[in-house]
């Protein structure tokens, strides 16, 4: 499995937590003075693990165990939209070049298993690798009202942006 480098954990780590003090400051102009950072993580699922340690998912109820070391994060992500679909809403997550690259190598070595999509540390949906993923995107169900899907969605794509501002 590909992790990503140290330094680049802690500068990820870091800017998530400048995002977080951003959203307090009144004086910044990337953000309204209301804007808290939509952090989104893909975690491999851990299946030896004891599932009963594992937060079940809002809807189903499904607790799947995981790995904390996430195999992509909010600055993996270029991108989130709305795909409306016979069985719900879904969300669509695109990936930079980079990412997408390891993610391929990443979903080949682990077919059979799932990522689990956690947002602000809860988990929220999953996501089967059935197959090495070329394509860079990430349908993805998650388990919230289609209500509430579009302003989570506006949220992840504004972080994201910001993110990759600042990691250029």
């Amino acid at each position: 499995m590909t992790h990503l480098p140290r330094s680049l954990f802690l500068l990820l780590g870091g800017l998530a937590a400048a995002l977080a003090g951003s959203a307090c400051n009144t004086h910044s102009s990337a953000f309204p003075k209301d804007f808290k950072p939509v952090i989104v993580q893909f975690n491999l699922e851990t299946p030896r693990a004891d599932a009963s340690t594992a937060t079940p998912l809002p809807l189903s109820g499904q607790r799947i165990p995981y790995d904390p070391t996430p195999v992509l994060t909010e600055g993996d992500i270029i991108g989130v939209k709305i795909l409306p679909t016979q069985m719900g809403s879904c969300a669509v997550f695109s990936l930079t070049a980079d990412a997408s690259r390891q993610f391929y190598l990443t979903s080949g070595a682990h077919q059979g298993l799932r990522l689990v999509v956690t947002i602000n540390g809860v988990p929220t949906g999953v996501f089967k690798i059935n197959e090495a993923i070329e394509t860079g995107t990430l349908p993805v169900y998650l388990e919230m009202s289609d209500a509430d899907l579009p302003d989570v969605v506006k949220g992840m794509n504004a972080t994201c942006v910001e993110l990759q501002k600042r990691l250029r």
